[in-house]
C-alpha cells in the first residue's frame, strides 16, 4: 500500500490511515507497544527507549526494526494512537 515510511507517516497525519498497535500486558497490567500497523506496513519494536504517562495519555520513545525512532502516544480518553518520527 505504502512506498516508504514518508508516505505512510503522512497518510496517518491527514486520518487517511489508523495507527494500529499490538501491545503486551505484563503482570502489572502496564501495555508496552510490541508491533506498529500503518496500512500493510508493519514494524516491529526492537527497544522502548523511554514511557511516560499522565492524566490524558500514555506515551512511548521506541526503536522500531528498520531502525528509526518513533514517539508512540495513546489518548487516555479515546484511546487512539498516535505517531511521530523522533528525530
Amino acid at each position: 500500500m505504502f512506498n516508504n515510511l514518508q508516505t505512510a507517516l503522512a497518510a496517518c497525519y491527514s486520518g487517511g490511515v489508523d495507527v494500529r498497535v499490538n501491545c503486551y500486558a505484563g503482570y502489572r497490567a502496564e501495555e508496552t507497544p510490541r508491533r506498529i500497523h500503518l496500512g500493510a506496513r508493519s514494524v516491529e519494536v526492537v527497544e522502548v527507549l523511554a514511557r511516560w504517562r499522565t492524566s490524558e495519555a500514555q506515551g512511548f520513545r521506541l526503536r522500531g526494526d528498520d531502525g528509526v525512532l518513533y514517539v508512540l502516544k495513546q489518548d487516555g480518553t479515546s484511546g487512539r494512537w498516535t505517531l511521530e518520527l523522533d528525530g
